[in-house]
């Protein structure tokens, strides 16, 4: 599930998430789209030196109009080569826990563990396959140097915690409900997951999950732990 869509107007691209489908990312779509569609109308119906000053005025107007997407609909404008990718240190963060708000958990309390990092959203099918695994991965590695953090980036956060009541996980899920820690790390798909050694430096992304994913996961986990990195 790509959650992550591009509208491209003469070289300006808008990120818009996808989170929970109609959240606010698809409102700014909506508008984006909509100024650039009038954008190309009226650039069409704009002649001679006129065309010109009408195109040198209307780039700065989309440009604010991708602003206030932004602002308003915690969309992060980054670039599609902004993902994560191995050798790169894992940006910190600090989250509420999904079904407890009261405790927060931050990247930093996991130092000197390796860690599995992984994005996860109510309407993703492919989570439901992964989740499962994910946990039978954490239980068959048993090793104190690892653990499995999860982070849900669902707006609706009850439809999160109705789908998490069906999957009996025993790591926490984190809230990233305005989609900034996603926007850090530079998500392409759903699930999205991170392998992060004990330096903090990601060793392994793995966007979305099919039936033998685990077994690539687990000789690359055990790997990290075998390595002391």
């Amino acid at each position: 599930m790509v959650i992550r869509q591009s509208e491209t107007m003469d070289g300006l691209t808008l990120p818009c998430s996808a989170q929970d489908q109609l959240g606010q990312g698809a409102d700014c779509r909506f508008l984006f789209n909509l100024g650039k569609r009038a954008f190309h109308g009226l650039k069409k119906s704009v002649g001679g030196k006129a065309r010109i000053g009408y195109l040198s005025g209307a780039r700065p107007l989309m440009l604010g109009l991708t602003l206030v997407c932004f602002l308003a609909g915690g969309s992060a404008l980054v670039r599609a080569d902004g993902a994560l990718s191995p050798g790169m240190a894992a940006p910190e963060f600090e989250l509420a826990n999904l079904m407890d708000d009261t405790q927060r958990r931050a990247l930093k309390d996991y130092s000197g563990q390796v860690v599995y990092l992984d994005f996860w959203a109510s309407w993703c099918g492919p989570c439901l396959v992964a989740m499962p695994k994910i946990e039978t991965l954490r239980q068959t590695i048993g090793s104190d140097e690892f653990v499995v953090l999860a982070i849900n980036v669902d707006r609706n956060l009850k439809k999160a915690r109705k789908f998490l009541t069906k999957i009996a996980v025993g790591y926490d899920s984190l809230v990233d409900e305005q989609g900034r820690v996603s926007a850090s790390y530079g998500l392409n798909a759903m699930p999205s997951s991170f392998v992060i050694n004990r330096a903090g430096v990601v060793t392994k992304v793995h966007e979305g999950f099919r039936d033998g994913d685990e077994d690539e996961l687990r000789a690359h986990i055990k790997a990290v732990i075998d390595s002391g990195a």
